[in-house]
């Protein structure tokens, strides 16, 4: 397997690895101690948050990390659970090289740090870990949730994820599953820093039309129109912002 530059390949197990360079070896051990990286995550976490499925922290030799186990979602998650065919790119390898092709076309969004596939006959399960971006949540939660921001931050909030998409969109990665839990936010000195999350359904387009463009933006505000529904909130500033920075 071709690796991007800065890392390493390795197997313990039966389980395939790719770690940052010095890394390598914190990797191994953890699966070696706990059987898949996620479950060393879960045992020695310093913070973990819930979403699709619980994101564990970590710390590692060289930094903190943001530990999460890929699990499916829609009708057939109820069937194969957190099990992947094994037919064409393994999700973990196929996110670590859009991770490291967008970050170099300037899209931001945290390092993969490892990558993680679990072969189990006909089906492997997989694990990430990145860079632990601090102080940071998702678009959701600072719109909807515990962490909501007043109505002026939560519009800069909005313009920055529109500036997000933009950049997406001109680095030639499309993302399938743009949602407002796919957006991180951060807040610096009063500034909204966003980052884009969970890119094993991104592929990489040569021009990114105008009508998938359109296609994220919508699957954006689509999870929108859910939160406002599931929690009663509404907002109506937050979509011009975003279109506002979207446009450029």
């Amino acid at each position: 397997m071709r690796l991007p530059s800065g890392y390493e390949a390795g197997v313990v197990a039966g389980t395939m690895f790719v770690a940052r360079q010095g890394l390598g070896d914190f990797v191994r051990g953890a699966i070696e101690s706990d059987g898949s990286l996620s479950a060393f995550a879960a045992a020695h976490a310093v913070e973990s948050r819930e979403g699709r499925g619980p994101v564990h922290v970590i710390d590692s030799p060289r930094t903190r990390l943001a530990v999460r186990h890929y699990r499916r979602g829609g009708v057939i998650a109820p069937v194969l659970g957190d099990r992947y065919v094994r037919i064409g790119a393994r999700r973990p390898f196929h996110e670590l090289w859009i991770n490291a092709i967008g970050r170099a076309r300037g899209v931001p969004t945290p390092a993969v740090a490892a990558a993680v596939v679990h072969p189990a006959g006909m089906f492997y399960r997989g694990d990430l870990a990145t860079d632990y971006i601090p102080d940071a949540t998702t678009l959701a939660d600072v719109t909807f949730g515990e962490a909501r921001l007043d109505a002026a931050a939560r519009r800069n909030a909005w313009w920055a994820a529109g500036r997000l998409v933009r950049a997406t969109a001109l680095a030639g990665l499309v993302h399938a599953d743009l949602n407002l839990r796919n957006v991180l936010v951060a807040m610096r000195s009063g500034r909204p820093l966003t980052y884009l999350l969970d890119l094993d359904r991104c592929r990489i387009a040569g021009r990114v039309s105008a009508r998938e463009l359109n296609r994220m933006k919508t699957r954006l505000r689509q999870s929108a129109s859910k939160l406002e529904k599931r929690t009663g909130d509404t907002i109506g500033a937050e979509f011009d912002a975003f279109e506002e920075g979207a446009s450029g």
